[in-house]
């Protein structure tokens, strides 16, 4: 017998993730949005990193309105690292209709309930069903 977990890896809607966009295609995409200059930009995004940096060092963390809040922690190890949590407004804008325009494999799947998926695994594998 399989288990649901199973059947949820292998059924379950996936986005198709295409090449990584680099540091260079962002600073262009926000230069020509903004006409600023490319090495201003980049210049902006270092210095944005080491106040992050800065104020968590400190045992502060910083709240960016419609970014994301980013906050120090530590763990047992004495090792330090920086949560962050996107502002609500970033899945607003990615939940938009029609919005998206990557690929997702097993997009019929989006929507379903778990006893869907399920009844789908079962239907596939007869000969290794979800209990």
């Amino acid at each position: 017998m399989a288990k649901l977990i199973k059947a949820i890896a292998a059924l379950a809607p996936r986005i198709l993730l295409g090449k990584m966009a680099t540091m260079n295609e962002l600073i262009s995409v926000i230069a020509g949005r903004t006409g600023l200059n490319k090495g201003d930009i980049l210049q902006v995004v270092n210095e944005f990193k080491d106040a992050i940096i800065l104020f968590a060092l400190s045992g502060r963390g910083v709240k960016i309105d419609g970014l994301a809040i980013f906050k120090p922690k530590v763990n047992l190890k004495g090792e330090f690292a920086i949560t962050v949590r996107l502002d609500s407004s970033f899945f607003a804008d990615l939940n938009k209709r029609k919005a998206f325009e990557g690929n997702i494999e097993n997009r019929e799947m989006m929507g379903k309930t778990v006893q869907d998926v399920v009844a789908k695994w079962n239907e596939n594998h007869p000969d290794d069903p979800v209990a």
